[in-house]
């Protein structure tokens, strides 16, 4: 299922990535009818895009009152997490602006389409 990462923290939904990626056919049905729906209506419910921020430390081994040995990321939700690897396989720009870019770049995509499995 889009290669989703198992054995994560669980967002703010406390659905794990497990319950999703063993749900079956019929959940993937659902989902795909969901997915749509958000599409088609330009609308998401604020409980899928919330997240938590959380923060890391950088180095163990340093100064860990430093505020500086820390980042933080955010703790998306599962739903959020599914949607957004869609809606990015599927999406694609194409901007000449960052043809000078070198690093972390991705391949463009042709069109969209309405399609999740």
């Amino acid at each position: 299922m889009f290669k989703q990462k198992v054995g994560k923290a669980t967002g703010p939904d406390d659905i794990a990535m497990e319950a999703i990626v063993n749900g079956g056919p019929k959940l993937a049905v659902h989902l795909c009818f969901l997915f749509n729906l958000f599409l088609q209506f330009s609308y998401m419910p604020s409980g899928i895009m919330q997240s938590v921020i959380v923060p890391l430390v950088k180095d163990k081994s340093g100064d860990l009152s430093d505020v500086n040995n820390y980042r933080a990321i955010a703790i998306s939700t599962s739903m959020s997490k599914l949607y957004e690897s869609i809606v990015a396989s599927e999406v694609g720009y194409h901007d000449d602006a960052d043809k000078y870019q070198f690093g972390f770049k991705k391949t463009s995509f042709d069109k969209f389409v309405y399609r999740c499995f």
